[in-house]
């Protein structure tokens, strides 16, 4: 890009101009790496050196016919690489090489050249190795190149086979071996095509197997095993015990077992075969001379405790070896005696001794065992059996066991029942109690213990004292009331029964509970108080209004209305035959209830207004006459008489009337 800057003086001032301008390089080749290629070659990657590379537009191109390009590789601006092909039948000679880029090329004349290809040889093989060979063999083969040139050998599976040189060693006895015959090539020549042979690898006989076992054994012995030796290759050892009638062998670990006390052991072994070795000859045989054993130590366990004329006890054997039965024997013991083949135990007495000894006889394996350790058993007095226990009679809270009367019972033997712990004072409720059987006859039997079902009611308590209670008002509940005073057997709280009531004035009996603090073992107790009960003061919320009288009328006269108060009732003046005055005043008001079997009186006031009431005049007075021009106030009023008492004046005496009477 080409940047073109202009200028100008006028005025001092300045212009700048810029304008792109593209410029397409010529790329230039100067070498090739490699160089040269032989007929029927490639495809090979050819890196091209030069100079103004890009990668636009880019392709690599040689002269002449018969080589190809795949597609190029930008580099940089001075590399590039191409897959080059050179066909078999190429020209042989000299190659320009052109490069195109951004639209422009560049060739790089004579920089590449194709040279001539090599000839192709055969191998024959002139001695062939086996079809097969045995396991550690060797063979010898030969071959040769039509080039001439010396032909080489190898194993193609050198697990199978190996060499040196044109000799082979079997070095396994299974699956083939490949022999290969190579002749590599040189300037001139390309490598021939392999030839191969294939040689079937085969097994060989085994050296002899020996086999060892114990020269004597028992029956059921353990530990004891044969071992074999000898042999050849890996193959493991198995073992046969044939037709002996007295063991067996584990036919891979070798391992006896000794099955019968009587009879014949052999043991021969052979050796598997392996990759190299067939199977090996059975061995000769071993031979074991087989005994009786001697039993496992016999036991015998008996019950550890029996009581007298006690059934179904027995002496059990275990242990020993073998088929052979148990037989039992209680030698000198004095209690029992046992049968002697199934061990059944019979208890003779309630004292003395009882001993138990087991053997097992012999079968064919075993001999006879020794004779147990004796097995004890402590002989005790009966115990009776209680079919029913007795029934006890109830008894309350306080009362002892002895209080209560057992009853019925029955047993295997005569005896009589009685509570444990007569003394006993139970909680009330229902429990077992412990009861003894006590047998008649006790030189022979236990007591027996058990339990019957006791009954016990709980006690009433003992009040010798009710409380008081304090005094309450119409409409409050009992609750109000404090109980106080009060004693009782036992220690309890006294509370009213219905303490929700709220009962009328006056005195009256309330009912009182008395609850024991011990409420397991108490019932609870009812009585009654005295309680006073004052009226209430009733609640007036709005006292009445008054209406107006004229002086001279009493309170009677005035009307209430209105007014308002819990309960109902009416309003009336306190002294309604009071006259009072002209004016506004108070006058006391008495509210009564219509309950006033429950409710007291109020007292209130109200605001009367009083007005002032008109006189009565029963004769007017007489005036004096004036003359013309006087005013009223010159004229004398006299006489007149009125209720009340009062004076006379003249309405308006400014007045200066007209001559004449008016």
């Amino acid at each position: 890009m080409v940047v073109g800057v202009g200028h100008t003086n006028q005025t001092n001032s300045k212009a700048h101009i810029e304008q792109a301008i593209t410029v397409n390089v010529t790329p230039t080749v100067t070498s090739a790496s490699p160089n040269s290629m032989p007929q029927g070659s490639g495809p090979t990657t050819v890196t091209i050196n030069g100079g103004g590379f890009t990668n636009t537009g880019l392709s690599v191109s040689f002269s002449g016919t018969g080589v190809t390009t795949g597609s190029p590789t930008y580099v940089s601006a001075t590399q590039i690489t191409v897959p080059v092909t050179v066909a078999a039948g190429a020209t042989i000679g000299l190659r320009d090489v052109t490069v195109t880029c951004s639209g422009q090329s560049g060739t790089g004349t004579g920089i590449f050249s194709v040279t001539a290809g090599k000839l192709d040889q055969t191998i024959t093989v002139t001695t062939p190795a086996p079809s097969s060979a045995p396991y550690n063999s060797q063979f010898t083969v030969a071959a040769t190149a039509s080039s001439g040139l010396t032909v080489s050998y190898s194993s193609g599976t050198p697990a199978v086979c190996t060499n040196s040189g044109a000799t082979f060693t079997m070095v396994n006895g299974t699956g083939t071996c490949t022999v290969r015959y190579d002749q590599a090539g040189n300037a001139t020549y390309n490598a021939a095509p392999q030839v191969t042979n294939s040689v079937t690898a085969t097994k060989i006989a085994q050296a002899t197997v020996t086999v060892s076992a114990p020269a004597s054994a028992s029956y059921g012995q353990t530990g004891l095993s044969a071992t074999a030796s000898g042999g050849s290759g890996t193959g493991a050892y198995s073992y046969s015990a044939g037709s002996s009638t007295a063991c067996t062998v584990n036919s891979s670990t070798g391992t006896l077992t000794i099955t019968s006390g009587t009879g014949t052991c052999s043991i021969t072994a052979t050796r598997a075969a392996d990759t190299n070795y067939n199977v090996s000859a059975a061995s000769a045989p071993a031979n074991v001379t087989i005994t009786k054993a001697t039993q496992a130590t016999v036991t015998v366990s008996a019950p550890a405790n029996a009581y007298y004329g006690q059934t179904g006890l027995s002496a059990t054997a275990s242990g020993g070896s073998g088929t052979g039965a148990y037989s039992y024997d209680a030698g000198s013991s004095t209690a029992c005696s046992v049968n002697s083949s199934t061990g059944a135990l019979t208890i003779t007495s309630g004292t003395g001794t009882c001993s138990i000894t087991a053997t097992r006889a012999a079968d064919a394996n075993y001999n006879v065992s020794a004779a147990s350790t004796p097995a004890t058993v402590t002989i005790t007095k009966a115990t009776p059996t209680v079919t029913a226990w007795p029934t006890a009679s109830a008894i309350t809270y306080g009362q002892t066991l002895a209080s209560s009367t057992l009853s019925g019972g029955s047993a295997s033997t005569t005896g009589t029942f009685a509570f444990t712990t007569p003394a006993t004072a139970p909680n009330a409720g229902t429990a077992s109690q412990g009861v003894t059987f006590t047998p008649t006859d006790t030189t022979n039997y236990n007591t027996a213990t058990g339990s019957v079902s006791v009954t016990v009611a709980k006690a009433d308590p003992s009040v010798t004292a009710w409380p008081t209670a304090s005094g309450i008002t119409y409409g409050q509940t009992l609750a109000s009331s404090t109980l106080t005073g009060g004693s009782s057997t036992p220690a309890g709280t006294f509370a009213f029964t219905a303490p929700a009531t709220a009962p009328d004035a006056g005195t009256a009996s309330q009912g009182v509970t008395f609850t024991p603090a011990d409420t397991t073992n108490y019932n609870a107790a009812t009585g009654s108080v005295s309680v006073t009960v004052a009226k209430a003061d009733p609640s007036v919320t709005a006292w009445p209004t008054a209406s107006a009288i004229t002086y001279g009328q009493t309170l009677a006269a005035s009307t209430l209305s209105g007014g308002s108060s819990t309960p109902a009732g009416t309003f009336a003046f306190t002294t309604p035959a009071t006259a009072p005055t002209a004016g506004t005043a108070s006058q006391g008001v008495t509210f009564t209830p219509t309950d006033t079997a429950n409710y007291n009186t109020a007292t209130g006031s109200v605001s009367v207004t009083v007005a002032k009431a008109d006189p009565s005049v029963t004769a007017w007075p007489t005036a004096s006459g004036i003359t013309y021009g006087q005013t009223l106030a010159s004229s004398t009023l006299t006489g007149g008489s009125s209720t009340p008492a009062g004076t006379f004046a003249f309405t308006a005496p400014a007045t200066a009337p007209d001559a004449g009477t008016a």
